[in-house]
């Protein structure tokens, strides 16, 4: 019995494993274009596939870019908060699975996150 429960509380850790690794791996290209255009970055940035790629080079600058912003590369905010709601619903099975395994059992094991 202590066994299953193990097991399905490794089961839920390692989704939740997955499901960190998803979420951040958005939220780090958001936080990379974020970087590109904050503090004036976005006056030399271009968004690939738009009229700014015919910005002509400013005179005397090999290019007027100060790099390109690809759309297919950034996450929809639909994708964004399934990511989300995949690691919340993750953490929360975790936890209920935690609960499950006795105490006695639970050597060993890494603990679900606080949050």
């Amino acid at each position: 019995m202590a066994t299953d429960l193990i097991r399905e509380y490794e089961a839920a850790k390692k989704t939740l494993d997955e499901a960190h690794k998803a979420a951040e791996s958005l939220v780090n290209t958001l936080g990379r274009t974020y970087s590109r255009l904050s503090h004036g970055g976005w006056r030399q940035a271009i968004v690939a596939g738009t009229a700014g790629l015919s910005v002509p080079p400013l005179i005397g600058e090999s290019t007027p870019y100060g790099g390109a912003v690809e759309p297919a590369d950034l996450p929809t905010i639909a994708e964004l908060g399934a990511a989300l709601a995949a690691w919340h619903q993750a953490v929360q099975r975790t936890k209920l699975t935690w609960q499950q395994v006795p105490e006695e059992d639970r050597y060993g094991l890494q603990g679900p996150p606080s949050r």
